[in-house]
């Protein structure tokens, strides 16, 4: 999906999923992985701006992590989980200060983890967004619930307006 191009302030990433995996059944020559991205466009392909990934490791583990990929990019820590799972992710990228942090909730967003946070290429915006699935699922279930992102907006508090308008009364 295209969005108007953003690469200033703070952008949160919401991706809710829910997995199962038939540990019976694991390939480890296939990458099996979900996840959320955040991409920037260049004239020769489309780049990772910052994702949220999830990656099959073994036939009992899933692993988080946030995933950049450029110039100075640095990934989250990874966080393990089994091979069930149901989980709320956020990864609030933050454009002025090229970074980007990790949080995931398994109390449906009653509260948070962060699971780390890392550095994103500066030079990177988001001008699209595509959730990928990779290999196949056949046997496993994989719900995305859902799919979300905005923009965080600098709001002034009402103090701070009232003390900008007595500030130009006064000069009036």
């Amino acid at each position: 999906v295209d969005t108007y191009a953003i690469n200033s302030g703070r952008v949160i990433a919401r991706f809710d999923v829910s997995w199962g995996f038939n540990t019976a059944v694991y390939d480890p020559a296939q990458d099996e992985e979900f996840r959320f991205s955040m991409l920037t466009f260049d004239p020769r392909s489309t780049f990772v701006t910052a994702e949220i990934t999830f990656q099959r490791t073994s036939a009992n583990e899933v692993t988080l992590f946030g995933n950049a990929v450029g110039p100075g990019a640095v990934d989250t820590p990874d966080t393990v989980f089994g091979s069930n799972g149901n989980l709320l992710t956020m990864l609030d990228v933050n454009f002025d200060l090229d970074t980007m942090e990790l949080f995931y909730s398994d109390d449906n967003g009653v509260s948070f983890t962060s699971a780390g946070s890392g550095a994103i290429d500066p030079t990177r915006g988001i001008e699209s967004l595509r959730v990928v699935f990779n290999e196949d699922f056949s046997g496993d279930s994989l719900l995305v619930e859902r799919v979300a992102l905005s923009q965080a907006r600098v709001v002034p508090l009402p103090a701070a307006v009232w003390l900008f308008a007595s500030g130009l009364i006064g000069l009036i």
